[in-house]
Formats: structure tokens, sequence, C-alpha cells
């Protein structure tokens, strides 16, 4: 996993310094995100965190781009006191991500962008009422997922966007182990799930 990181970091250089039609601008936004777990019943909330970075964007004609970008992206989900959970829990994963996607402008100013998303987990914290636990090494460093949403540049480079980030990778992992402590069994769960929206701003336009 992490060659393939290393792989989109190098992909990333070599395409915003090969092309000759390329704008770099600055992005900034928010993540509504939380955890989904097939094998739980336990109602996650929607956790609010940032988003923030720099994007390249390669222009090969009027309709069909390609837009790397490099971010900083906190996600996570929370837990609200119940009866099953004395405390409430907030869970924060802290994230670099890198998303390739390609787009499609059917009409001026307004693109179509799909594409992969690989992210890897810089820190995670649990936080309840009696204070905050670092956790990072309960997830798996690395997560995978497709992103897909619209963007519309509506003055000199300054643009919206809107975009939902589908993970792919069971990012949780839990030893089930014996009364002698030895691990019997693993199992892995858990998937990112994550609404963005922000602006950009593309450098020379």
């Amino acid at each position: 996993m992490r060659t393939i990181f290393t792989v989109f970091i190098l992909l990333f250089i070599f395409i915003c310094s090969a092309s000759a039609q390329v704008s770099f601008g600055v992005k900034a936004g928010i993540n509504v995100s939380k955890m989904h777990y097939d094998d739980l019943t336990v109602d996650f909330k929607n956790l609010t965190g940032l988003q923030a970075g720099v994007l390249a964007q390669i222009k090969f004609s009027d309709k069909l781009v390609l837009r790397p970008e490099l971010l900083y992206s906190s996600k996570g989900y929370k837990l609200e006191k119940s009866e099953t959970l004395p405390i409430g829990l907030t869970n924060r994963l802290n994230y670099i991500a890198l998303p390739v996607l390609a787009g499609y402008s059917p009409v001026k100013g307004l693109q179509v962008l799909a594409g992969p998303e690989l992210a890897f987990l810089v820190a995670a914290h649990a936080k309840t009422n009696n204070g905050s636990e670092n956790v990072r090494d309960t997830y798996k460093k690395f997560d995978i997922g497709i992103a897909g949403g619209i963007a519309y540049t509506f003055f000199k480079g300054l643009g919206a966007e809107v975009r939902y980030t589908h993970g792919l990778v069971k990012n949780t992992e839990y030893e089930l182990k014996d009364r002698s402590g030895m691990v019997i069994s693993n199992y892995k769960s858990g998937l990112n799930r994550s609404f963005q929206a922000g602006l950009f701003y593309l450098l020379g336009k």
C-alpha cells in the first residue's frame, strides 16, 4: 500500500511538471462524514471536519481535464450518550489525501469529476467526557476510496464544489483472543463515508 501511495505522489509531480496547460490552486472546505459498519446496528452520527490543500488542473481540451489534489482531510464519526453508551464518543481521523480526478465539462465553467482517492492516516483520537485517547493503531494506515462530484468556476478562477467519497477499505481491525491472550482471529470492518463542500481558487485564471 505504501508503494501505491508513493506512485500516486510521483504521478502527481510528473503530471504537474510535464503538462504545458496546467493551473495550480488552493482549496478549503468541510467534510461531513461518518463510518459504516455492516456488522453493527449502532446509530453513528455525522462528524464535521475541515479539509484543505492544493490542487492542479491539467487541461487536455475544452471538455477534458485531470485534477490531482493533495489535501489534509479530517473525517470520523460520533456516538451520542445513550442507555447502552453511558458517555458520548467522538472519533476523529485525520488523513493526508490524494484524489486524482478526471473531469468533463458539459458547459463552460461546470465540471463533473470522478476518480480514485488514496489517503494516509496521520492521527486518530477518541474523545469522551473523560478526555482524549490516541487510537491510531486501531485503524489501517491507508484508505482507498472513489470520489465523485461537481465543481463550478464562476469568477476568474474562484469556484465552488461538492463531492462524495465512498471508502473501499475496511479500516477498523479487531482481534479476538482466547483466555490466555492468544489471538485466534482477526475481524475487519468500518468504511469511511464523506460528503465534502468547499471553495477553490485557480491561480492565473
